[in-house]
């Protein structure tokens, strides 16, 4: 069970890199993850013309549907079609253990090597402000912290997305 939820880990990870494709991959470069910056940078760029207020609440609720349609929906398959869970702490625990697994490369891929270590997210209208949010120390500082908040809050997640998952698979059998 331990390599399948690692191999299903992995699984996760090509999730999502494939939705941080759709949110800024297809030429539209950093302005297309814009809603992730700080406000700051946000002005910036809609100062600058690059976007505009509407397009980044557009952007925001588009990622953030897209992310929780994954999140459910990807461990949910993973769980009950490839695992076999049909109890309700079997839901709980693996998709937990899955959730985990895809915030932890959420946080060292992308958020501090590839925002911070790679020249892909340079914004050249807002580069003094990358003080903010591509500076290695700036960024561990807040992976800390979403860290601690995000580890804290996740088994009540886990409860919740979980509970409902195991509703879903009992709709379905």
């Amino acid at each position: 069970m331990l390599v399948k939820m690692i191999v299903e880990i992995v699984i996760m990870w090509a999730c999502f890199v494939l939705f941080m494709w759709i949110l800024v991959g297809r030429g539209r470069g950093p302005v297309g993850g814009i809603q992730y910056a700080p406000e700051q940078v946000q002005k910036r760029v809609t100062e600058c013309g690059l976007i505009t207020q509407e397009h980044i609440r557009k952007q925001r609720i588009c990622a953030s549907v897209l992310l929780i349609l994954m999140d459910i929906i990807v461990p949910f398959m993973m769980i009950y079609l490839i695992n076999g869970g049909r109890s309700w702490w079997a839901f709980v625990w693996q998709w937990c253990v899955l959730i985990m697994g895809q915030e932890l490369f959420d946080w060292f891929a992308v958020d501090i090597y590839w925002v911070c270590y790679t020249d892909w997210w340079n914004i050249p209208e807002a580069r003094d402000l990358e003080y903010l949010w591509r500076d290695p120390k700036t960024m561990k500082k807040k992976c800390r912290k979403k860290y601690i908040m995000v580890y804290m809050s996740l088994p009540v997640l886990a409860l919740i997305i979980g509970s409902l998952c195991y509703g879903i698979s009992l709709l379905i059998r």
